[in-house]
């Protein structure tokens, strides 16, 4: 019972996970939520809020991102000038 338990948990993360990464890609908008309400026990639920936030921590964030986009464009910026300087 606690196994088929521990199943289904596994693939609502799985789920939770899959969508997460669309929605940063942008390919969802909204997501409906239809799975069945799951009783955990105290255990359970802690090995769920530690694998939680193992993910959470995965997850870049906005400025880590912002500085990546701006080297990106620094890149492109010193391409496009050598470009420029082979024409003349």
């Amino acid at each position: 019972m606690a196994l088929a338990l521990l199943m289904k948990v596994k693939l609502l993360l799985l789920a939770v996970e899959l969508l997460k990464k669309k929605r940063e890609l942008g390919t969802v908008t909204a997501v409906l939520v239809t799975t069945p309400v799951i009783i955990l026990t105290g255990q359970q639920m802690q090995e769920l809020i530690c694998s939680h936030q193992r993910k959470f921590l995965s997850i870049k964030p906005r400025k880590q991102k912002a500085v990546q986009m701006k080297k990106k464009n620094l890149k492109n910026r010193n391409k496009n000038k050598l470009k420029r300087k082979g024409k003349k």
